[in-house]
């Protein structure tokens, strides 16, 4: 599930958090997607302005953290290894739709006439309520691994785990259900389960989405499965330290007219165990299968918030990349130096962390 590289011009401006990303986590999709980009022929290249907004949250973060060392070298290290150039930023009218802080990657983008590499799916839906070119991260991966194993991706690319904790996480999926589609009383088919946190299902007795969390009631979200087309669903969870309290939402989208959303408390807490094994398509004791289509399931660290939710509905080959989402810090914070050389962390040391 990606959005197509095809017609895209050779100019790529990469935005300030891909470009942090790929310097800081020497496994991160961003990393990654700046040496496909290459390989694909596409010329990456950075904006003055957004050379200064990256190291402007270099200084910050290092002040902030009271690093014992100096990261702004290895930014320059990195644009240099890579060979990405940093051109002089000129101003360009950027439309009111387009967030403030993200205008002058839109307006450099645009006189350049060049497409967008971001890691923030709102700012890829904005640009593209103006029909202006933006990917992820993701989109240049799968493209690549499309282009290298003759159309068809790994199966980790449809199935993405990037951590999930005792205290926050969530899972994005974009399904189709199977032949079941339109029935009552067949059964449930289960998207994704959870150990220790939860399961993801829809339950055709009662023509609903429903969310289990080990130690609480079931909830259940009604909406009538009638058509075999595309589902997009959002399950998360999250601590308040304000009120001491968990919460839950799950989040289920078809159409304008067919989607639902549900928020409640978890009363008796989270399992206090850590997150287990993960299923996808059938529960843990592999029993009431999907019998449908997985086109992609995300795990991730971090709920989805409200406005990225509604950037990921507006775009049917769009998902989330929480791996690239606001790790620049505890990834500064991991650095290591091994005889005077520094070591990047890795996603997976970042995972362990979050946990």
């Amino acid at each position: 599930m990606y959005q197509s590289l095809s017609g895209l011009p050779k100019d790529v401006l990469l935005d300030a958090n891909v470009l942090l990303n790929a310097c800081f986590v020497s496994d991160s999709s961003a990393r990654a997607a700046v040496a496909e980009l290459l390989q694909l022929g596409f010329l990456p290249f950075i904006a003055s302005s957004i050379k200064a907004e990256a190291e402007r949250i270099i200084v910050e973060l290092t002040s902030k953290n009271n690093l014992q060392f100096e990261p702004l070298p290895l930014l320059e290290k990195f644009l240099r290894d890579k060979r990405i150039p940093v051109t002089h930023t000129a101003t360009a009218l950027s439309p009111e739709a387009i967030n403030r802080s993200d205008r002058h990657v839109y307006s450099a983008a645009k006189l350049a006439d060049a497409w967008i590499l971001t890691a923030d799916v709102n700012f890829m839906a904005e640009c593209h309520r103006e029909n202006f070119p933006c990917r992820l991260p993701w989109d240049v991966l799968w493209q690549s691994a499309l282009h290298k194993k003759e159309g068809k991706p790994p199966l980790d690319y449809l199935l993405r785990f990037a951590g999930i904790s005792r205290d926050h996480g969530s899972v994005f999926a974009r399904v189709f259900p199977g032949e079941w589609a339109g029935r009552t009383n067949v059964g449930k088919f289960t998207v994704c389960d959870i150990e220790n946190v939860m399961t993801i299902a829809y339950d055709t007795s009662i023509s609903a989405w429903i969310l289990s969390i080990p130690g609480e009631e079931q909830e259940t979200l009604p909406l009538p499965i009638s058509h075999k087309g595309q589902w997009a669903l959002c399950a998360d969870y999250r601590y308040s330290t304000k009120t001491g309290k968990h919460t839950a939402s799950l989040k289920a989208y078809f159409s304008e007219e067919c989607q639902g959303a549900k928020s409640f408390e978890i009363k008796s807490g989270l399992c206090d165990q850590r997150p287990g094994q993960i299923s996808y398509g059938h529960t843990l004791n592999r029993t009431n299968y999907w019998n449908g289509t997985l086109s992609s399931v995300v795990v991730g660290p971090r709920p989805i918030g409200k406005n990225s939710w509604k950037a990921l509905r507006a775009n049917p080959n769009s998902t989330p990349d929480p791996g690239s989402s606001d790790i620049v810090e505890a990834a500064l914070k991991s650095v290591g130096f091994v005889q005077g050389n520094p070591t990047l962390p890795s996603e997976r040391e970042l995972r362990e962390s979050w946990i």
